[in-house]
């Protein structure tokens, strides 16, 4: 819903942060970072509000940053999206190819062994991820949103945010992606 709001208002300054962020876990508290009047906006958008009583999700006063506290970043990681079953399928279907192509033999048991290679990867690779399991409202699928942060620094960075809140890399600049305040 969050990913809605943002969306339907264009907006791409607001970050958000996980304070309890554990290992495996996105914890239960998301505090989003941009200016007063944009986080008055989104507050007052009728999605947070139907956020806020489906999900039973209180949402707090617009509050200034602490002075003293670290940045980070909170980006979206697309590196553990080629180990879901789709992108494990599309691996396949390319691997299948190539061997065909270079006209090796192609038995039951050498696919069962790439599959469980690849099952194997995906049950490490996401054993140690913070991911959330989302509904796309377009598609009706299910998807993971793999979130990777950064190492916390003292200095803030300025730069762009996706409709999920989460830094992006601007293309065209070799630049560090945008940070959010980070604190308890």
């Amino acid at each position: 819903r969050l990913h809605g709001v943002l969306a339907a208002d264009d907006i791409q300054h607001l970050g958000i942060s996980l304070p309890a962020l554990a290992a495996k876990h996105p914890g239960n508290v998301l505090r989003l970072h941009s200016d007063a009047k944009t986080l008055q906006q989104v507050k007052a958008n009728a999605g947070m509000h139907q956020l806020a009583e489906m999900a039973g999700i209180q949402v707090g006063d617009v509050q200034p940053t602490p002075q003293y506290c670290q940045y980070r970043s909170f980006t979206r990681s697309r590196g553990g999206e080629k180990l879901t079953h789709a992108g494990c399928a599309r691996q396949e279907a390319r691997w299948l190819k190539r061997l065909q192509a270079q006209g090796k033999p192609i038995t039951v048991d050498l696919i069962l062994a790439r599959r469980e290679h690849f099952k194997q990867q995906r049950m490490q690779s996401l054993a140690s991820t913070v991911y959330l399991r989302l509904n796309s409202v377009s598609t009706h699928q299910q998807f993971s949103l793999i979130i990777q942060t950064s190492v916390a620094t003292t200095e803030p960075q300025t730069g762009k945010f996706s409709h999920y809140g989460l830094a992006v890399a601007d293309q065209d600049k070799d630049e560090a992606l945008a940070t959010v305040p980070w604190f308890v």
